[in-house]
């Protein structure tokens, strides 16, 4: 009897603390939305909402890098790509790719609506920052850049590189970006 009414405390206080954590990450992730919002890097939906439960697609995360350096739109990129012609976000890639923030597939897509990965937010943000010449030169892709957010307490060891990405995910890595001196002048 004993044993089985610590069995079921144990159990409470593990439910308690997982909502306490869990309750704790999904206030960061408000926070880092609505902080990035005021500076004018996220823009709401026509409702008004930031939808940070949606995955982020590469060409939402090309335009939002660009917001992330000021850099201008109308991207001179060289590099043209098989699926932007018509693309609302086309300005914003082909900037992100000539700054040598993203870059395509060996087919000649960018592929723009599809989803993007922990791993190659956390490298697009690595390179922006300047980071990206003092990878750890014994590892691959992407363990090398997630190793380098890492350092740089961009993200940390739970986090999934091969994860897609959600809209709030990456307002949190953004948000903890701020703070970190950039190497790199745009």
């Amino acid at each position: 009897m004993n044993k089985n009414r610590i069995i079921i405390v144990a159990l409470l206080m593990l439910i308690i603390c997982c909502n306490f954590i869990y309750a704790s990450d999904v206030s960061n992730v408000i926070e880092a939305g609505n902080k990035l919002k005021t500076l004018g890097l996220y823009k709401g939906y026509k409702d008004g909402s930031l939808k940070l439960d949606n995955n982020i697609t590469r060409a939402e995360f090309a335009t939002l890098a660009m917001r992330l350096i000021c850099g201008k739109t109308n991207g001179d990129s060289s590099k043209t790509f098989t699926d932007i012609d018509s693309h609302w976000a086309k300005s914003s890639i082909k900037a992100a790719t000539s700054a040598g923030l993203l870059k395509g597939y060996p087919d000649g897509s960018f592929k723009p609506n599809s989803k993007i990965s922990n791993g190659e937010v956390l490298t697009v943000l690595v390179r922006l920052l300047g980071y990206d010449s003092s990878l750890d030169t014994n590892k691959k892709w992407p363990e090398n850049y997630m190793s380098k957010s890492q350092a740089l307490n961009i993200s940390n060891s739970s986090t999934n590189a091969s994860v897609m990405s959600t809209r709030g995910n990456v307002a949190v890595f953004i948000d903890k970006c701020l703070s970190i001196k950039m190497k790199k002048a745009y």
